[in-house]
């Protein structure tokens, strides 16, 4: 997303298999970069149905996060699509404690 919020971009990045998929945190950068977005949101579904947060899916956000930095990119949000429910990092919390993490070492 541009400073205003207006949608750039909507990107699929990685296709994956019943129990994982993970793309690469460059390729992440590199397509908020192409698309000259100030913000993104990033988000993907559990094929298990939960949407739970997994601490797989806690470190791809610090990463992000720490990676979107430096060039001035706002990870605002990762979600998370169950069958039946969305997680928000955002929503939840987890957005602030990570950025707090990050910030104070």
């Amino acid at each position: 997303m541009n400073r205003r919020w207006t949608l750039l971009e909507d990107a699929l990045l990685a296709v994956g298999s019943v129990d994982q998929a993970r793309s690469p945190i460059r390729l992440i950068v590199a397509r908020a970069l192409q698309a000259n977005a100030s913000m993104m949101i990033v988000a993907h579904n559990h094929p298990s149905g939960a949407a739970d947060a997994s601490e797989s899916d806690r470190l791809l956000t610090e990463d992000l996060f720490v990676a979107l930095k430096p060039i001035s990119v706002k990870l605002l949000d990762h979600v998370i699509i169950g069958e039946e429910s969305v997680f928000s990092f955002a929503d939840s919390g987890m957005m602030d404690e990570i950025a707090l993490t990050v910030t104070t070492g």
